[in-house]
């Protein structure tokens, strides 16, 4: 959703085959938390009204 609204990714995302302790330590060891934290309020306020509407537009788009 987050990649759509802002063309990256808020956070990393792992498919089942993918999970390994050594990729989930990596990324918690490496992530920004600051720089989530301000997508995340970005994200938020984008969403303040009308969410499920402009969720489904940046779906369909």
């Amino acid at each position: 959703m987050f990649k759509k609204f802002k063309g990256e990714s808020i956070h990393p995302e792992f498919l089942q085959e993918n999970v390994t302790k050594e990729k989930l330590l990596f990324s918690y060891e490496k992530y920004n938390r600051e720089l989530f934290l301000t997508h995340a309020k970005e994200l938020r306020e984008y969403l303040v009204s009308g969410s499920s509407a402009k969720v489904a537009k940046l779906i369909e788009d």
